[in-house]
């Protein structure tokens, strides 16, 4: 019977870690909708007041909807449910999201952990991430378009020059903040880089990587749509101003719409990747304020 109960203990904590995780999601769901109410409310109140008030310039929410539906998807199973400027537009724009955003969490996390780490280093680039952080992100559009022209490469360039200083900085600050304490702790204990990195730096940082990766994320999606709205022959904002030239407003407002619910639906998703991975931190912060 004793040889039992190890191996009970053993394979109830999977399924305890399985279970909160569960919550952890849930919790981020129910959030989610619990405050979708006003978005409701305010759509509502756009439909009435469009119906009352009709303008050419402003449509009424119900044939919005209408018009994402027939721009971006349809009722072919064999697209997935998508239409031709779904992949065109809409998959292009996360690709460049994607790829620009996942540079700058490379490259900004371990150039913010050698800050972090490194005095020396910290103090010699410290004033170049601070003066590159204060220069709007926009400002430099002109530039990377004179570098890489009309490509998916100034869209990514941007987002990279908008996103990376923010996750450096995070980084960096998450690596200082550690308690001194546990640092000179593992230190006394001589643990080996690798497993000082993997046991102490590391999970010390990760709330303020979290938070940089979470503001930089939202960042990145506004310059995906500033770029393409000046710069771009493919993307969503490259089809919300072609719209709008050509005063086609049902369709502008379409992909303003599904921007929006883009933006929302990476929220959501990032928000339960965070619960899921960082449910350490968010229990030990419960304890601590129980």
């Amino acid at each position: 019977m004793g040889s039992r109960e190890p191996v009970a203990a053993l394979t109830s904590e999977p399924a305890t870690s399985t279970k909160r995780a569960a919550v952890a999601v849930g919790g981020v769901l129910k959030l989610s909708l619990s405050s979708s109410w006003l978005i409701i409310a305010l759509l509502t109140v756009w439909e009435i007041w469009a119906r009352v008030h009709p303008s050419p310039f402003v449509p009424p929410m119900s044939t919005i909807l209408q018009k994402l539906w027939s721009n971006f998807f349809s009722s072919d199973p064999a697209r997935l449910f998508t239409s031709d400027l779904f992949s065109s537009d809409l998959l292009v724009s996360l690709g460049r999201v994607g790829i620009g955003w996942g540079i700058s969490a490379v490259v900004g996390i371990a150039v913010g952990m050698l800050m972090g780490i490194s005095r020396p280093v910290g103090h010699f680039l410290g004033p170049l991430v601070r003066f590159a952080l204060a220069i709007p992100a926009t400002a430099l559009l002109p530039i990377t378009l004179v570098l890489f022209g009309i490509t998916s490469q100034m869209n990514i360039s941007l987002i990279v020059l908008g996103t990376i200083w923010i996750i450096i900085l995070n980084t960096m600050d998450g690596v200082r903040s550690i308690d001194p304490v546990i640092t000179r702790s593992a230190r006394s204990m001589r643990l080996r880089p690798a497993r000082y990195f993997s046991r102490v730096v590391l999970p010390g940082a990760s709330p303020q990587i979290v938070t940089g990766l979470r503001v930089s994320l939202g960042v990145a999606l506004v310059l995906m749509v500033v770029s393409e709205l000046f710069a771009a022959t493919s993307g969503i904002g490259f089809f919300v101003i072609l719209s709008s030239r050509q005063f086609r407003f049902p369709d502008m407002w379409s992909g303003v719409l599904l921007i929006a619910i883009v933006g929302i639906i990476v929220n959501i998703v990032f928000a339960i990747i965070e619960a899921r991975v960082m449910r350490w931190h968010l229990a030990s912060t419960a304890n601590v304020l129980q």
